[in-house]
């Protein structure tokens, strides 16, 4: 028995190849432009990333090890000595880690401030007897 035509588009299924490719970009490139690169939609993607999880895996794979590079060289600048000879270039890589880190792994620099509210308010405390409400 032959399968039925249902029409719209085939679904995209990716080579080993591909996967390969998509692993190895996901360390440096936002989605759009791994789609972009790939020649399909980003929704397509996460279709396909919900589909076949050789891609989801693979995806997320090269996501950690992009992760994982950026936060070995952080690493590296905080083992650094305060004599190295050129601290303009090093300050320079600090920057471009921590560009990367915020922008494709997440990190934020926001700090938490408490504040108290210092309005007065009015409660209302409902009796469940006569009903009525008391400032």
């Amino acid at each position: 028995m032959t399968e039925k035509n249902l029409g719209g588009r085939p679904k995209i299924i990716l080579t080993d190849e591909q996967i390969a490719q998509v692993e190895a970009l996901a360390a440096y490139l936002p989605i759009i432009k791994i789609c972009n690169h790939m020649g399909f939609s980003e929704t397509a993607f996460y279709e396909l990333r919900c589909r076949d999880v050789t891609v989801y895996e693979a995806y997320n794979r090269g996501v950690a090890k992009g992760e994982a590079f950026a936060g070995s060289s952080l690493m590296q600048f905080m083992s650094y000595e305060s004599e190295t000879p050129n601290m303009a270039q090093l300050q320079m890589k600090l920057q471009a880690v921590t560009f990367y880190l915020r922008m494709k792994a997440g990190w934020s620099e926001k700090q938490l401030i408490e504040t108290k509210d210092t309005t007065p308010q009015k409660r209302f405390v409902l009796e469940a007897d006569s009903g009525t409400a008391q400032d």
